[in-house]
C-alpha cells in the first residue's frame, strides 16, 4: 500500500524496489529537459544560425518559469501544480514581452535574460520558502503524516480512529463523537465522491489524529462532504498539538475550508472563521429528564404538541414509532417528501443531486457496532406520517434529513417524531441529538443548548489560495449576513417560498 504523502519531518522508507525504475526515468527526462532549456538559452544569447534555435530557445521560455513555479508551488497536487506552473509560465513570457515592448528594448537576448531573471528569482524564492516553512518551532515535535486514499486505509487505522471517538465522551470532547466524523462517513462519501483523502497524523509511531477531506487538482481543500455534513474537523487523541499551514502542506492542499468545524480546533481556527450555533437535545440523563426540562422551559408547546399526538393517534389511525426501519421503500417516501419540501419553501434540491442520493443510500446499508444510518419513521395506523434519516455513533445520533407528509401538518407529526426520536436514543444511551446549524423554530422550541460550529478557511500563503478566499469570501458573507438578521432573512425567506410555489404550481 503506497500512501500519497509522508509528510513532512519524519523518517521516509525507502520505495519498493518497482518503483526505482520510473523515479530514474523522471530524473533522465527532467535531466534531458534541463540540457534542451540551457542549449536554447546558449543558441539564442550566442545568435548562433541553427536550425535548433528557434525551437528549443521557445523552450527554454516556457519551461524555465514553469520548472521554478512548480518548485515554488511545493506540495500541491501534482496534476494542479502542473496546470498552474504552465499558466504562470505563460503569463510570465507575456509580461516580459508587453513590458519589453512598451519600452521599446524588445530583442531576442533580451528577453530571454528577462526570463532567466525572473525565473531564478521565482526558484530562489520557493527554495527558501520551503527551508524556512520545514523548520519546526521550537519546543513543538514534528509532524509525522500520511495521506491516503479512503481504500488504502488500513484497519489498525479504522480501529484507532474509532477508539479516538469512543473516549471522546468520557473525556469532555463530545464533539468528536459525532457521526459526521467518522471513518465511515468519509469512506461512504469516499464511494460517491472523488478526492476523498485521510490524513494520519502520528506521534510515536502511533495515530494519533485523523482529518478527512476532499482534494481537487489545484490543491483547494474542503471538508469531507461540505455543504451536507454538520460536524468537520480533526479527531485527535486529548491534547494532541497540531501546526494548521504545515499540515495543509503536508497533504498538497494551499486552503481547506469547513462550514461546521467543531469546537477544540484552535490551530484551524483564523480571522476567516465565524461562529454559529448548532442546537442539541441532551438525553443523557433520560427521557423523562429531557421532557420535565421541555415542560418547564416551554409548557404551552409541551402540551399542545403531546395534545396533537394524542389526537393524531385517534383521527389517523394508532400510532406506531420505528426507529430503526429496514425498509427501503420508507426511504424513497422520506426521501420524495423532502425533495417536495425542498421546492415548495424554494431551496436548493439537495436529492437532485445524484451523489447524495447515492451517499444517502449507501449509509442507509452501512451498520457497525459504532455506526449507522437510522432511518426512524411514525406511523399512523399502517401509514408512514413522518419519518428521518440521519446518523448514529455510539453517543450521538445527528439529525439530518427529517420530513413529513404535508396532508397531516395541522399534527403537527415532525415535532412528535421528534420527542419519540429522543425517547429511543435515550433508551439507547445516546448522550444528544444533533439538531444541526440553522434558525428553525423547532429546534429552539426542542433544543436544551447549542454546540458551536464554525464556517471559514485556514490557508497558506499561496496564489491559489488567494483567487479561492477572493471568490468564496463575498458570498458567503453575504449568506451569513441575511440569515444572522432577522429583518434580512424575513423577507428573503419569504420570498424563497413564493417561488417555490411558482416551481409547484401552486
Amino acid at each position: 500500500m503506497h500512501t500519497e504523502t509522508i509528510a513532512q519531518h519524519g523518517s521516509h522508507d525507502p520505495p519498493p524496489p518497482g518503483e526505482r525504475p520510473a523515479s530514474a526515468t523522471a530524473s533522465l527526462v527532467a535531466g534531458m529537459a534541463v540540457g534542451i532549456g540551457i542549449m536554447g538559452a546558449v543558441l539564442a544569447l550566442a545568435d548562433i544560425g541553427s536550425p535548433l534555435r528557434a525551437p528549443f530557445t521557445l523552450f527554454f521560455l516556457l519551461m524555465a518559469p514553469a520548472g521554478a513555479l512548480a518548485v515554488a508551488l511545493g506540495r500541491m497536487d501534482p496534476l494542479g501544480r502542473a496546470v498552474a506552473a504552465g499558466a504562470g509560465a505563460l503569463a510570465v513570457d507575456l509580461l516580459v514581452a508587453q513590458t519589453m515592448l512598451a519600452l521599446h528594448l524588445w530583442s531576442l537576448r533580451g528577453g530571454v535574460l528577462a526570463v532567466a531573471g525572473l525565473s531564478g528569482a521565482l526558484l530562489l524564492a520557493g527554495a527558501v520558502r520551503r527551508r524556512t516553512g520545514q523548520a519546526p518551532e521550537a519546543g513543538r515535535a514534528e509532524m509525522d503524516v500520511a495521506v491516503y486514499r479512503p481504500g488504502e486505509l488500513t484497519g489498525a487505522d479504522r480501529s484507532a480512529w474509532t477508539a479516538l471517538q469512543s473516549r471522546a465522551r468520557s473525556l469532555g470532547t463530545p464533539q468528536l463523537a459525532n457521526p459526521f466524523l467518522s471513518p465511515e462517513f468519509t469512506l461512504a462519501v469516499g464511494h460517491c465522491r472523488s478526492g476523498v483523502r485521510i490524513a494520519v497524523l502520528h506521534e510515536h509511531g502511533e495515530p494519533a489524529a485523523f482529518l478527512p477531506f476532499q482534494r481537487s487538482v489545484l490543491g483547494t481543500g474542503r471538508a469531507v462532504g461540505l455543504g451536507v455534513s454538520d460536524a468537520q474537523g480533526l479527531v485527535h487523541r486529548p491534547g494532541f498539538r497540531w501546526d494548521a499551514r504545515e499540515l495543509l502542506r503536508a497533504c498538497g492542499l494551499s486552503v481547506l475550508e469547513f462550514d461546521h468545524l467543531v469546537e477544540g480546533q484552535k490551530p484551524f481556527e483564523t480571522a476567516s472563521f465565524s461562529g454559529h450555533g448548532s442546537p442539541v437535545i441532551e438525553v443523557d440523563q433520560g427521557f423523562e429528564a429531557y421532557l420535565a426540562g421541555l415542560r418547564a422551559r416551554s409548557p404551552k408547546f409541551t402540551r399542545t404538541t403531546l395534545a396533537k399526538e394524542r389526537k393524531l393517534g385517534r383521527d389517523i389511525g394508532p400510532l406506531r414509532y420505528v426507529h430503526d426501519e429496514r425498509d427501503p421503500a420508507a426511504l424513497r417516501t422520506l426521501m420524495e417528501w423532502k425533495s417536495a419540501q425542498y421546492r415548495r419553501t424554494g431551496r436548493s434540491d439537495r436529492f437532485a443531486h445524484p451523489w447524495i442520493v447515492r451517499l444517502v443510500q449507501h449509509l442507509f446499508h452501512t451498520r457497525s457496532a459504532s455506526f449507522a444510518g437510522l432511518l426512524s419513521v411514525l406511523y399512523a395506523g399502517e401509514r408512514p406520517v413522518a419519518a428521518h434519516f440521519g446518523l448514529r455513533s455510539e453517543s450521538v445520533l445527528a439529525c439530518w434529513f427529517p420530513a413529513y407528509d404535508p396532508r397531516f401538518a395541522k399534527f403537527s407529526p415532525g415535532l412528535v417524531l421528534h420527542l419519540r426520536m429522543a425517547q429511543a436514543a435515550a433508551a439507547e444511551s445516546v448522550g444528544h441529538l444533533d439538531l444541526g446549524r440553522g434558525a428553525k423554530d423547532y429546534k429552539d422550541s426542542l433544543k436544551t443548548r447549542e454546540l458551536m460550529v464554525s464556517e471559514g478557511w485556514v490557508m497558506r500563503r499561496h496564489p491559489v489560495a488567494l483567487g479561492h478566499r477572493a471568490r468564496r469570501a463575498p458570498v458567503r458573507a453575504l449568506r451569513n449576513a441575511v440569515l444572522a438578521r432577522p429583518e434580512l432573512f424575513a423577507p428573503a425567506d419569504r420570498l424563497l417560498k413564493r417561488v417555490g410555489r411558482i416551481r409547484s404550481g401552486r
